[in-house]
This record gives C-alpha cells, structure tokens and sequence, in this order.
C-alpha cells in the first residue's frame, strides 16, 4: 500500500511531467493547448516542481559514447553509507543504488572506454576502505532504459499530441562545436536540461548562434540525452527492484524483447558477468516485486531468475545528489 506522503503529486503535476517526459524542451506554450492550461500556469507549476526537488530536466551523454559497467559491492556491517559517499564524488559513478539481498550497493558507472574502466576498478575501487567483496557487470548494450518510462498521465490522444512536438525539434545545422565547447554545453544542461541557448551562451562566453546550433547537433544527432526524472517516491511506483537473470544465449534477443514489454521497465540490458540480463523495474509496492516474477516465468520460459534487490534508498541518481526521499537536493 502506498503511503499518503507518496502521493503528493498532484493530477495536473503528473500531467506536466508526462509531457516532459516525452518532449523535455517543449515549449510552455506549445504545451498549453494540449494539457489545458495556459503558459504561465504551467511555468509556474514547473518552477515548483524543479524547486522542491519533485521533478527535473537533465541531460547526458549518449550510452552508446561510452562503456557501461554495473559493480556490485558488499560492505562490512556499518561502512556501506560511508562507502556510498565516497563513490558519490567520483564522477564515474553516475547513480548508486543502497540495496537488500546479495549485495549492498549497486553502482552504474561510465567510462570513455574500456581502459578507463580497468583503471577504476583496479585502482579506485582497489584502495578504497570498507569493500569487502565486489562483481562487475559489464553491459553489451542497452535494450531499455527510463528514457522510454512514463507517468501515463495523459491519454493517448494527448500523448501523441506531445510526441509530434518532439518530432518537429528543429534540424540540426552543419556547423559543429569545439569538442571543448560541446562539452561544457552538456555540462550546463545537465544541471537543468530546459536551458535556453541564450542563457548557456552568456553562461559561457560563447555566441547565441554557435550554442543554439551545438545543442541541436549534440540532441538530433543523439550523441547527447535529454530526460525528465521525477522523484521515484511521489511516482506512484515507489518500489524499485533488480533482477539478474540468466537467458540462453540462442534465445537472447526474443527474451530481450518480451522483457521490454514490460510496462515499467527502467533499465533492461545484456551483460557480461555472472548473469546475461539485468534489469530494473519501478512497481507500484512490494508485492508486485514478487508477482512480477511470475509474469517473467510466463513471458520467457527459458529464462531462469537468479537473483534480485530490492533498492533502499537512491543517494545519487544520473550524476545528481538525492534526499532520503528521493529528490533532488538542490532543486
């Protein structure tokens, strides 16, 4: 059962954020007539959400730039918090996971290739104090990740209404940036992915021009992300778990696709390791957790489940710092 506190978004916050959800820089007020409230009302409902931590805008580079690996980690009773804040300053640690079951953390990490990797795992994770045991997932790929997850707030008609804004995103220009310059405009919208280019440009010394035509360069080409997260606890999907599952290698991609069915699906991949899929889920309360691994064995019967977690708490989450509750900390 879900809690009240759980609960504290209101209809037409989940409306917002659903249309966000498809098409994170869509103008207030190309999204006016569509959700039925004018501009101004939506901006300030958005200014609140983005204040009190509930919802946000980011962006990041695209998973298919980088190599992707999932570490799991066991601590010695008391030194899996101090454990976490560590990590929680590297900058390859882009979300980590306080996690029941066989491990304690769950950490996904990103590196600029796979010699990176090797020199975090074999020095920092090698020196740091209070690891007592650790397995690495490297992922072969992403089947399905959050960018594909929805509120469902809004009906069908609505929705497609909003996916023809995202479709009509302007196209790029030819001009392209100094990798320098792409890099810190990444940065900027990573702090909040709605920044217009004028305000990135003056944040940065550069031409409204250039900045306007980097940025729909890095998004049309899709070497760069833009998505909009909602704190997990005011979702109305507060249970969030892991599967690690084993699949025959003949069958991999048809189970791939059957699991991606799956309405709430927050990350689905291949990898290498002791397992051949991971996958995470955001259900609605702990019995569904359960109940889901019945609807697996009935989608994939080849499909053996090993292992799963269920997540505590989400102390950092796509690069961001979160509350106990799950929202951002610094809105």
């Amino acid at each position: 059962m879900i809690d009240a506190r759980d609960t504290i978004l209101s209809e037409e916050d989940r409306r917002l954020i659903h249309a966000l959800q498809i098409a994170p820089r869509a103008p207030w007020t190309a999204l006016a007539p569509i959700l039925g409230v004018d501009a101004v009302t939506i901006a300030r409902r958005w200014s609140r959400l983005q204040s009190e931590g509930l919802a946000w805008v980011t962006a990041y580079p695209a998973t298919a730039e980088r190599v992707l690996a999932l570490i799991e980690l066991k601590c010695p009773p008391g030194r899996t918090r101090a454990v976490a804040d560590e990590i929680g300053r590297d900058r390859e640690a882009i979300t980590i996971d306080l996690t029941t079951g066989g491990r304690d953390l769950l950490v996904t990490t990103a590196f600029e290739d796979h010699e990176q990797l090797s020199d975090y795992l074999l020095g920092r994770m090698g020196s740091l104090d209070g690891i007592s045991d650790m397995t690495t997932h490297v992922l072969t790929g992403i089947h399905t990740d959050a960018r594909s997850w929805r509120l469902r707030a809004l009906d069908s008609t609505e929705a497609a209404a909003v996916q023809q804004l995202a479709n009509s995103a302007p196209a790029p220009r030819r001009l392209r940036a100094h990798p320098r310059d792409e890099a810190e405009i990444l940065r900027e919208l990573a702090t909040d992915g709605r920044l217009p280019a004028t305000e990135i440009a003056s944040r940065l010394s550069l031409s409204v021009d250039s900045t306007r035509a980097s940025m729909n360069s890095l998004l049309a080409s899709g070497r760069a992300v833009i998505r909009t997260e909602v704190a997990r606890r005011h979702s109305g999907r507060p249970a969030y778990a892991w599967y690690f599952l084993k699949s025959p290698a003949r069958s991999m991609d048809q189970v791939l696709d059957r699991l991606a069915t799956l309405s709430d699906v927050r990350l689905l991949a291949p990898t290498i390791g002791p397992y051949s899929i991971i996958m995470a889920m955001w259900l609605r309360n702990l019995d569904e957790v359960r109940k889901l691994e019945t609807v697996i064995e009935q989608h994939c019967p080849d499909v053996i489940i090993e292992d799963r977690s269920l997540v505590l708490r989400t102390p950092k989450h796509l690069g961001r710092r979160l509350t106990a509750t799950g929202q951002t900390s610094h809105g």
